[in-house]
């Protein structure tokens, strides 16, 4: 429930700025950020439920001896709590509000902190009558760009459009601040921004890769990782960073991201850690999807803290479709000593289910990874088997399709809009579960007509002796020609055709009491 302070994380932008405000709740061994769009605020990642909540102005009387904020339900995540704070003995002047929440553990949030101004008794609170901002430089009060405002004593929810043409690329900063009824005017409330270099007209390169660090700068590339599709926003997505191992006090958490050739800003959020959890331990703190179908790929990234020795490997561990470990599967592994990202591919045979749960565990020494917070969904592959020929006997006539394949339970479409009645060509089913997953094939309708060239012997059972470069089987259309080398003589087998066409001046023989079947009874048989 704690409201701490406000976090941006700049993405490389062209003509905007996008801002959010955050939460953050530290417990156990992790505590989540949440990426949205293009910013970044952090937010509770409690195991168990906040049950108390307390505040203080100014001076922190201890852990549990503040001001209580009833909490009328506990619940792992609280939102939009109201309560009132007590200023009665607060003098007129600036001041701090302190705000921390308690889980059922007993573990305390980091106290977050948010400034106000006091009046003196009796003093009637002023309309806000003006609003204006400016970049870099201050112009002076009252000579900076106009925001547009209905008077009022709380003034909420202005939108309005910073015209950023005149900056130039790189890093600026916005300025906001009101005045009263009484000609007062606030401090001036400051945003970091990045402005993207236009060149060449094109639009802002997509966000590719995002790393974050804590306290000590490894040097661009070279953070944890998180595993993200490319793209120029990003949807909410909540990811778990590891701070195990850390020491009790005050840390800093940097966050940046890379867009085309570019990396952001490096932006920071202070945190308090109470206790130091052990090491090592390992934690998934990203995939680029969480819906997927069997034989699918997905990228997962981990954050590991601790030491890992040479020759180690991490694995990517997929439970059953309930979510137990009891037997994982791999789907994925690295060697190497530090958090990463796992190219990893979901088994052909997996049957779906809507709670399976991905781990990282390593080899050197041997670390059995945490959980991950994500509940996957996967889908079973519907096979729908190889592709399939069928023949037409006759020309003119038609094929039905839809018993060459078995597509009960499944949604299936031909791309013919009478797949019970097609004449020779290709034609293509896909068919999905109910899980979104697809598998398609093609099926060729055929009439098919070959013809005896007799160009290696007089045996009807050799392949070199025929056009289409196989035998002639009891759906194929025979045509014996005139004047070729070889007359046709059927001699070892008795042989099974669709039709046979015997021209003028051709020989076809059969020797040794052979028996020629003709299987169509067509009407028309084809031409030449």
């Amino acid at each position: 429930m704690a409201t701490g302070n406000d976090i941006y994380l700049q993405w490389p932008h062209k003509d905007c700025i996008l801002l959010r405000v955050t939460k953050i709740i530290v417990m156990r061994n992790i505590f989540a950020i949440i990426i949205c769009c293009c910013c970044c605020w952090c937010q509770a990642s409690a195991q168990t439920n906040i049950t108390a909540a307390e505040y203080f102005i100014d001076v922190d009387p201890g852990v549990g001896n503040a001001a209580g904020i009833t909490i009328a339900t506990p619940s792992v995540n609280i939102s939009n709590q109201s309560f009132s704070v007590a200023l009665g003995a607060v003098p007129q002047g600036v001041h701090c509000l302190f705000i921390r929440s308690r889980n059922a553990s007993g573990k305390w949030s980091v106290a977050n902190r948010f400034v106000f101004y006091k009046t003196a008794a009796g003093t009637v609170a002023s309309d806000i009558i003006k609003a204006e901002y400016f970049f870099d430089t201050d112009p002076g009060f009252g000579n900076a760009f106009n925001i547009p405002v209905t008077a009022g004593t709380d003034v909420q929810q202005i939108n309005f459009s910073a015209g950023i043409g005149s900056l130039t690329p790189g890093v600026h900063q916005l300025f906001l601040r009101s005045q009263n009824a009484n000609g007062k005017w606030s401090t001036s409330s400051r945003f970091i921004f990045y402005k993207q270099n236009p060149s060449s007209g094109l639009p802002p390169a997509d966000i590719t890769s995002v790393e974050y660090f804590i306290d000590t700068d490894p040097g661009f590339d070279n953070a944890v990782p998180l595993a993200v599709n490319p793209a120029a926003v990003f949807p909410d997505f909540i990811v778990p960073v590891n701070i195990s191992g850390l020491s009790v006090g005050g840390h800093k958490l940097f966050i940046r991201s890379r867009a085309g050739a570019g990396m952001s800003i490096t932006n920071v959020y202070n945190f308090a850690i109470a206790a130091t959890a052990s090491l090592p331990f390992i934690n998934v703190n990203a995939l680029t999807k969480t819906q997927m179908c069997a034989r699918d790929s997905v990228k997962i990234s981990f954050d590991a803290r601790g030491t890992y020795n040479a020759g180690n490997t991490f694995n990517v561990e997929l439970s059953n479709a309930s979510g137990s470990f009891a037997a994982p599967v791999i789907i994925g592994s690295y060697a190497g000593t530090g958090s990463a990202i796992i190219g990893c591919r979901i088994p052909p045979a997996t049957l779906g289910g809507n709670n399976f749960r991905v781990r990282v565990s390593s080899t050197n020494p041997v670390v059995t990874g945490m959980t991950g917070s994500n509940v996957l969904t996967i889908g079973n592959w519907p096979n729908l088997g190889p592709d399939t020929t069928v023949y037409q006997l006759c020309p003119g006539g038609s094929i039905d399709l839809n018993p060459l394949y078995n597509t009960s339970g499944l949604t299936a479409v031909w791309n013919t809009a009478n797949p019970s009645a097609v004449v020779p060509g290709t034609y293509r089913l896909v068919v999905t579960n109910s899980y979104g997953c697809r598998d398609t094939a093609f099926a060729v309708s055929l009439l098919e007509v070959a013809t005896w060239t007799g160009a290696s012997s007089s045996n009807w059972h050799t392949t070199a002796n025929w056009n289409i470069g196989k035998v002639p089987t009891e759906n194929t259309h025979v045509i014996i020609p005139g004047g070729t080398t070889n007359p046709c003589i059927i001699s070892s087998n008795n042989i099974s055709a669709a039709s046979i066409q015997v021209r003028n001046g051709a020989i076809v023989q059969t020797i040794n009491n052979r028996a020629v079947d003709i299987k169509g009874k067509c009407s028309t048989l084809p031409p030449n």
